[in-house]
């Protein structure tokens, strides 16, 4: 893994979050294994790139944690499972992509970006064809002042 984006993929995470709802996050785990099934509902934001790599970013947390994450963006309460949620939702990942190329030490544009995809429900996995040698690391954020929990994956594909 390209510990160069991996660095990246934090810094811009954590800088978005604070900028756009004021959260300090701490990172609390990164991991290469499949998280396990949950429970509750589910919201998943994915954005996939290619250039000179290959892969996608997902953000995931449960559903009521992305209307608290809204309302705190917007400044006004909204319901969880709206689709303003959900737009915003798209909106906050893309930022964050943005920012990671940003913070991605390159002497060219690493990558494209594609419009964010919303899936949301219980119960399902979020599949992205793989190799063996491909690599998937799992970011988990805490939220500093609260319980809140956030993920991004980063899948990094091989051509």
């Amino acid at each position: 893994m390209d510990k160069n984006l991996v660095r990246a993929t934090a810094l811009a995470t954590k800088s978005v979050i604070k900028d756009m709802i004021g959260w300090d996050l701490r990172v609390d785990g990164i991991t290469t294994k499949k998280s396990p099934a949950n429970q509750q509902i589910e919201m998943n934001v994915i954005i996939t790139f290619n250039g000179q790599m290959s892969g996608a970013f997902i953000l995931h947390c449960v559903e009521p944690v992305s209307a608290v994450i809204v309302s705190e963006m917007m400044g006004s309460p909204y319901e969880a499972g709206s689709a303003d949620v959900k737009d915003a939702m798209g909106e906050l990942l893309n930022m964050i992509s943005g920012a990671v190329k940003n913070h991605y030490q390159s002497e060219s544009d690493p990558f494209k970006i594609s419009v964010p995809t919303v899936v949301v429900g219980t119960d399902f996995a979020v599949h992205v064809k793989v190799k063996h040698e491909d690599e998937i690391i799992s970011l988990a954020f805490q939220h500093d002042g609260g319980g809140e929990i956030i993920g991004l994956k980063l899948i990094l594909v091989s051509e």
